[in-house]
């Protein structure tokens, strides 16, 4: 007889013990589930970023392409204001010298007679450069706005690692206590 009530109690602990650990599993599955569905939000933000990202780089790609064109038209039309204009006077340089001197220019001995170009690329000099550098400084700005965005941090990798393993070892343990 006190063989089958030290059975009873032995089954009853065993009982307590089984129904603890089903809580236990419980509450493990559910911070479980809680971190996956944190994971999954972090994905999403993290696409967002990207997708972002993307969108500002074809952004920054399409201003530079109109800044190039705006640049190439500033040169173009002030080209084209020299020629409509009669030269007064020509500029002439000597060829050991002439930095500005192009295909247009004419030759007479060892001096350049600068075209209405070079004379535009002689005399615009300070106010072309002084355009460049507006537009760098636009450049510089944005590229500035966009470092500080991708500065910005998505997560803290670091918490999503601890989680990680914090699911790793609760899948992990689950199995090595099954396989016990």
């Amino acid at each position: 007889m006190k063989e089958l009530q030290i059975k009873k109690n032995e089954n009853q602990i065993l009982a307590q013990d089984l129904k603890e650990a089903s809580t236990r599993v419980e509450i493990i599955k559910e911070k479980s589930d809680g971190l996956k569905e944190h994971n999954r939000k972090l994905q999403k933000e993290l696409q967002i970023k990207k997708n972002e990202n993307q969108i500002l780089a074809q952004d920054l790609k399409e201003a530079s392409t109109r800044v190039e064109m705006l640049h190439q038209e500033i040169f173009y039309v002030g080209a084209k204001e020299i020629e409509k204009v009669k030269l007064v006077k020509k500029i002439v340089c000597s060829k050991k010298v002439s930095i500005f001197h192009c295909k247009d220019c004419k030759e007479k001995g060892n001096d350049y007679i600068y075209c209405p170009q070079s004379i535009i690329n002689i005399s615009d000099k300070k106010e072309k450069e002084e355009k460049i550098k507006e537009y760098q400084g636009l450049f510089e700005t944005y590229q500035k706005q966009e470092e500080e965005r991708n500065e910005e941090p998505i997560f803290d990798e670091e918490i999503f690692n601890q989680i990680l393993a914090k699911l790793d070892i609760t899948y992990n343990s689950e199995k090595v206590e099954m396989e016990k």
